[in-house]
């Protein structure tokens, strides 16, 4: 069976990003650990490998903070003491964020502070 002929339900959560620093700091082990250092860094890289794992986001351990930023749904992922990652769910409404299957990555926060 070819991967686009299985239902949606198939497919782990695919991850999108708001800019390319963004992108980078995901996808780069190296600009990860420069921005957020080593073990910050560490943090943000197993709570994306357990987001690309999850089938929906209802399946994470951790749930992220949900709140509303204007008409939109706004996702909180705490993955250290003192940061997280804003990201919200594509292509789906309100409280049905849990069974979304994209997510936008926004933005990293360090020490109170926007990194990204």
């Amino acid at each position: 069976m070819s991967p686009a002929s299985l239902p949606q339900s198939e497919f782990p959560v695919d991850l999108s990003f708001l800019s390319p620093r963004m992108r980078d700091i995901a996808m780069r082990h190296t600009v990860a650990t420069a921005v957020l250092g080593s073990e910050v860094s560490g943090h943000f890289r197993s709570l994306l490998a357990d987001i690309k794992e999850a089938m929906f986001l209802s399946e994470l351990i951790d749930l992220p903070k949900v709140s509303r930023h204007e008409k939109d749904v706004r996702l909180t992922f705490f993955f250290s003491a003192n940061a997280w990652l804003e990201a919200e769910p594509v292509d789906v409404e309100g409280q049905q964020w849990q069974q979304c299957h994209r997510l936008k990555l926004l933005y990293v926060y360090k020490d109170g502070a926007r990194v990204v």
